[in-house]
């Protein structure tokens, strides 16, 4: 047995080798109780209480509606797809506001039906050590009653940051979602047309 052992030993820090090299990437998940919503004031508190019945968001990205990042071995999804995350956000923010959010039906009892298309959520990398998160999402909105008006609205959130280790980079994503809330919830459009 003695010749084998050389060998055993050079296998073994051979594969102890091929583990930690391996180990060092994976997949990384963020869940939807991770999802950060606005802390600050918001205009839409002022707006007497109105019921939403939100609809199911599309994804307009043309990819893994789970992925936001993927790069050199490390994948970075979402516990659901962007489109479940997106529309969740807007539904707390309205929610932190006073206002109820029920599920779309056509039989559904609410003063505005709210759509959305995500057209932006992930994360890239702007040079090394340095990512971009970005999260996009269209609303459109309309009275539940007879009437044509609609407002269709984009909202953007952006947020840089140095070399996102593996637990940072859900702070990133959430930095750039409230900052597209915090452009929803402050957008006068929005509130004017939720006031008429």
């Amino acid at each position: 047995m003695r010749p084998y052992s050389g060998h055993l030993i050079r296998f073994a820090a051979l594969v102890t080798a091929l583990i930690l090299s391996v180990g060092c990437h994976g997949t990384f998940v963020m869940r939807t109780d991770e999802l950060a919503g606005l802390q600050t004031g918001s205009p839409l508190r002022g707006i007497a209480s109105k019921t939403f019945a939100l609809k199911e968001f599309t994804d307009a990205r043309r990819t893994d509606p789970y992925m936001v990042f993927d790069f050199k071995g490390d994948k970075w999804k979402l516990e659901q797809p962007v489109t479940a995350f997106a529309a969740m956000a807007i539904r707390k923010e309205l929610e932190r506001n006073g206002h109820t959010c029920i599920a779309y039906s056509p039989a559904s009892k609410a003063d505005f039906i709210i759509g959305g298309a995500v057209f932006k959520y992930r994360i890239d990398q702007i040079y090394v050590g340095s990512f971009y998160a970005y999260v996009g999402v269209k609303v459109t909105i309309n009275p539940a009653s007879a009437g044509n008006r609609v407002l269709i609205k984009s909202y953007d959130g952006e947020a840089i940051g140095p070399g996102l280790p593996r637990g940072t980079w859900k702070e990133q994503l959430n930095r750039a979602n409230s900052a597209m809330l915090k452009e929803f919830s402050n957008d006068p459009d929005l509130i004017e047309f939720l006031e008429k």
